[in-house]
């Protein structure tokens, strides 16, 4: 049980700093102390690989369906990062603010969801919930 515990927090942690870092990524808001998207890009690119080798050979360990649940997190994430780097490559290096808009409007409305579901299982897997 120890093991699963520790599989699904770390999964979890995993999905969710690629999550913040696609999410800094498209942001149509930019922090003066935040590094610059070029970076975003960079750490984005190195958290979808950093996940998906964690993940990948481990996910037998849940239940189809939860595996299935994470795999649209993660999709929907990948949409948006793809997003990104189409906008960059038709606007000669610089995102189109359109492009940054509708990628983080995904994120905003279509991610919070999956994560609530995702979070449920989760619970019931680890038996804090019936």
């Amino acid at each position: 049980m120890c093991e699963r515990v520790d599989f699904v927090a770390e999964t979890y942690a995993r999905l969710r700093t690629l999550h913040y870092r696609v999410k800094k990524l498209v942001s149509i808001f930019e922090d003066v102390n935040d590094p610059s998207r070029s970076e975003w890009h960079n750490s984005a690119r190195e958290a979808f690989v950093e996940f998906r080798e964690y993940f990948e050979p481990r996910q037998i360990f849940l239940p189809e369906e939860t595996v299935e649940q994470i795999h649209d997190v993660r999709r929907m994430l990948s949409t948006a990062f793809e997003k990104y780097e189409r906008s960059v490559s038709e606007h000669q290096g610089s995102p189109g603010i359109a492009a940054l808009a509708l990628a983080f409007d995904d994120i905003r409305r279509k991610i919070p969801p999956l994560y609530k579901a995702l979070e449920a299982e989760f619970r019931k897997l680890l038996g804090l919930v019936d």
